[in-house]
């Protein structure tokens, strides 16, 4: 074979040039196009895949499922904490927290003047800007996120802007004829913008203040709310990407190989019954088996059961029926019930002779030979609740607290056979009590009272007692800003630890843009407006508004107790069988995703962080069985800022068991309507 002729130095360095030349003839990118695109790039590797949403899907019926697995790892880990993403430093201060701008300076008048719609790689960017009236305090607003459902329940109205819907709340805004002549009266639509469809505008010609701005968005995602004084504008910056995917919520996300194993039943509320449910070790052969969570129905009848309780050896349960078929999501309701005890076969079910109109709340003595219980004595509203104490064995109900201004419910049993309970007076006053050997105590008043004597928490939620009556958990609802503490306190009601900060003030996270400056971006939206009155609409290459001043929002709760700064809200789940309280802490306050901290608390500043996660469902019951936990997983929260126990009873629901000890972590059943009451 001829050899190939080796090439001459000149001869190389002229081909070289060429094929520059032809490269360069291909494509021709700017040094500023470069790096958008590097930024684009960056931004992309940052985010997460999305992928399928975590919430359960509706069934006709409640059918027991199991998570398809591959089988139990050989050898099962915990890992509970998710790994922490790369925060992306073009998002610093987005987040999914409802969020205010402005302060609350009084009602203002102003003219929305301009709509100004950009892009910048990693977010949209929407600005409205007002021409305030002389001598007009400052505009502000509060932004927050809302689903379809609840903007619909919370609206009125018949449509929802999007699937999700940023909402700018101006409250203070005068309906006067600055604000008529303000030309978005209908859908302002963005063609090109990625994260935000359109904006609209609603307010009551009726009213004498207060206006909205819609904001649609195809999913959910982290958001930041700014102001400029001068040009008086709104600036709002929402992520093109949202940092929510399924594996974000870590109660919803199978781990360990998703084989829960329990060796006691569980016992819950479903569409009006009792259910019971029992899942053994099995292997991977019979995951996919219909019937290998056992799940039995222990009603049947026409009347909806309301109310749930198991006692400490898992022997006798006891529970409110109703009289009719009420709604189990409109449980409250002052319908007719009495209390109905039976065997946790669900055999031997009898009435419990009642005074009053319906019962609630029932839970047993630490020994089981008792139950205590609510009984509304009128039928009216505001009802006017009192306490009864029924032996299991006579079947005699006494009345032990009642006759006065509280209206009594929520009972615990504590050390000395002993009842703690909450209390609300018509003139909207709550506190707690004690009853201690036939003397009753006022322990709430002195909880509420910091040491200068100012008012700490103006109410209390329902307590929770360890089962040997030792001690109990309480929620606190600040006084001085939004939010709830938790509250650890002894048999006698004694505060043994705080949960949160209450003497800090909690203000909602705002933003401020102070100063204007230039930034360097390519252009993104295009706008149709259908409207005649003047309404300047800024596209194309627009000039973007201020660069914000950011004022920090925390992302992350430390460790309870110890960190500078305290969750929004801190509720209590459930007490394990060795003194342990599992408690769940939320980040911020939101309307649309929970930002949780799920923590075991093991005495005084001895809480264990086990799981971090967002969701947009809800967390409803739970109850500790063995090394674990199991609980209730609603696809739909209550409308309302997210953190207490507002699982909505009308979507459907999945029940979870978490070995903690294992790192197992599975699905137990689904149901396609709420499941309430779980206990063991």
């Amino acid at each position: 074979m001829k050899p190939l002729p080796r090439k001459q130095p000149g001869q190389m360095l002229l081909w070289l040039c060429v094929a520059l030349l032809a490269l360069a003839g291909c494509e021709q990118i700017s040094v500023s196009d470069r790096e958008q695109v590097a930024n684009i790039e960056t931004i992309r590797a940052l985010t997460p895949s999305p992928t399928s949403s975590p919430l359960p899907s509706a069934t006709p019926t409640i059918t027991p499922t199991l998570t398809p697995t591959a089988g139990p790892s050989a050898t099962p880990t915990l890992t509970p904490l998710p790994p922490t993403p790369t925060p992306d430093p073009a998002l610093s201060g987005f987040s999914f927290c409802t969020q205010a701008a402005g302060g609350q300076s009084g009602r203002f008048s102003a003219r929305l003047s301009a709509v100004t719609a950009s892009g910048f790689p990693a977010y949209d960017r929407i600005v409205f800007t007002f021409e305030p009236a002389p001598d007009s305090p400052p505009i502000h607003a509060l932004a927050r996120c809302l689903n379809e459902s609840d903007f619909l329940a919370l609206s009125g109205e018949p449509v929802a802007p999007g699937s999700t819907t940023l909402q700018l709340d101006l409250a203070d805004w005068i309906v006067d004829d600055a604000l008529r002549t303000t030309a978005l009266t209908q859908t302002l639509t963005f063609s090109e913008t990625r994260a935000v469809r359109g904006v609209a505008m609603r307010y009551d010609t009726a009213a004498a203040n207060g206006a909205s701005l819609l904001m649609s968005l195809d999913e959910p995602t982290v958001f930041r709310l700014s102001i400029n004084e001068r040009p008086a504008q709104l600036i709002v910056d929402v992520a093109r990407n949202s940092p929510l995917v399924a594996a974000s919520d870590t109660l919803a996300t199978v781990a360990g190989g998703g084989m829960a194993s329990l060796d006691t039943p569980l016992y819950f509320l479903f569409d009006g019954d009792i259910w019971r449910t029992t899942v053994a070790a099995r292997s991977p052969d019979d995951a996919l088996s219909p019937v290998a969570n056992g799940a039995e129905r222990l009603t049947e009848s026409p009347e909806t059961e309301t109310a749930l309780a198991m006692s400490a050896d898992g022997a006798t349960l006891a529970f409110c029926r109703a009289d009719s078929a009420a709604d189990p999501a409109e449980a409250n309701l002052a319908v007719p019930s009495r209390l109905w005890l039976m065997k946790a076969d669900g055999s031997d079910a009898r009435p419990v002779q009642q005074e009053g109109v319906n019962c609630a709340d029932p839970t047993f003595s630490p020994d089981g030979s008792s139950v205590a219980f609510s009984v509304d004595e009128t039928g009216v509203t505001p009802p006017q609740r009192s306490l009864w104490v029924v032996t299991v064995a006579e079947g005699l109900p006494q009345r032990v607290v009642g006759g006065d201004e509280w209206s009594s419910f929520a009972p615990q049993w504590i050390e000395g056979d002993n009842l703690v309970y909450s209390a609300l007076a018509q003139d909207g006053r709550s506190t707690l009590f004690l009853v201690s050997d036939g003397v009753i105590a006022d322990i709430g008043a002195a909880l509420a009272l910091a040491d200068d004597g100012s008012v700490r928490y103006r109410s209390f939620g329902r307590p929770l007692a360890a089962p040997d009556g030792s001690g109990l958990a309480v929620e606190a609802f600040r006084a001085d800003s939004t939010g709830v503490d938790l509250l650890i306190l002894d048999a006698d009601g004694s505060l043994v630890e705080t949960i949160g900060a209450p003497l800090t003030a909690r203000p909602v996270p705002q933003v401020t843009a102070t100063t204007a400056a230039s930034a360097t971006r390519t252009a993104r939206a295009t706008a149709t407006v259908s409207s005649t009155a003047t309404l300047t609409v800024t596209i194309g290459t627009a000039t973007p508004a201020a660069t914000p001043t950011l004022t920090p929002i925390p992302t992350t709760t430390p460790q309870a107790a110890t960190s500078g700064v305290a969750p929004y809200w801190s509720r209590p789940l459930t007490w394990s069988a060795d003194g342990q309280l599992f408690y769940l802490t939320t980040n911020c306050a939101s309307s649309l995703v929970q930002d949780y901290q799920l923590y075991r608390w093991a005495g005084p500043r001895r809480s264990d962080l086990v799981a971090t996660g967002q969701t947009t469902a809800a967390l409803g019951s739970a109850t500790a069985v063995g090394d674990g936990l199991a609980y209730v997983i609603s696809a739909q929260a209550l409308p309302g800022e997210r953190g207490a126990q507002n699982a909505d009873l009308r979507s459907p629901a999945e029940i979870w068991y978490w070995n903690v000890s294992s790192g197992v972590r599975g699905e137990l059943l689904t149901a396609a309507r709420g499941v309430a009451a779980l206990t063991r």
